[in-house]
């Protein structure tokens, strides 16, 4: 899409992808690029992981999110970065039939304000900025409005429309 910029912007987003994944792939997900702005939205997967209580992977995601952040401030020391929100969920509209005892057992709307209150503390303990772009992804319930979602967790591209448009103040544009 073209948004009137001559801006150069890669998008190193993997399904699935978890800290642990992105601290061992620092070079090509981070470094090979030089970048002089990073927009850094890590650790939902984390959460998502119901195999222990939801306090015992938010302080491993958080631990290795500081890891990933001390790397890039010792690497690329003049980059700007900007640590994102995680989005909001939708518990009940569009969830699969057989998905849902698991699927939001740690990644809910309860979880996640959480979660982005420890990430934006996380972000002033390291001198970066926290970011909400979520303003108009939600229904009048605080849930993922359902035209913007497959299954709950993951947007269609309208709904990352709003957040590309959120993010239109940091992109300078």
């Amino acid at each position: 899409m073209n948004m009137g910029s001559d801006l150069v912007i890669y998008n190193r987003g993997i399904g699935g992808y978890t800290t642990d994944d992105m601290l061992s792939h620092m070079e090509e997900q981070v470094f090979g690029t030089e970048p002089s702005v990073i927009f850094i939205n890590i650790g939902t997967n984390d959460l998502g992981n119901n195999s222990q209580p939801f306090e015992v992977q938010l302080e491993k995601m958080l631990g290795n999110y500081e890891q990933i952040l001390t790397q890039i401030k010792a690497r690329l020391p003049q980059t700007k970065v900007y640590m994102m929100a995680y989005y909001p969920v939708n518990e009940t509209d569009k969830v699969p039939e057989g998905w849902g005892a698991g699927l939001f057992v740690n990644r809910n709307n309860r979880n996640l304000p959480v979660a982005n209150a420890a990430v934006k503390a996380l972000a002033e303990k390291m001198g970066n900025t926290y970011i909400d772009v979520n303003e108009g992804l939600t229904d009048e319930r605080g849930m993922l409005k359902a035209e913007y979602t497959v299954e709950g967790v993951h947007m269609y591209a309208n709904g990352y429309r709003v957040v590309l448009e959120n993010m239109r103040k940091y992109l300078g544009l």
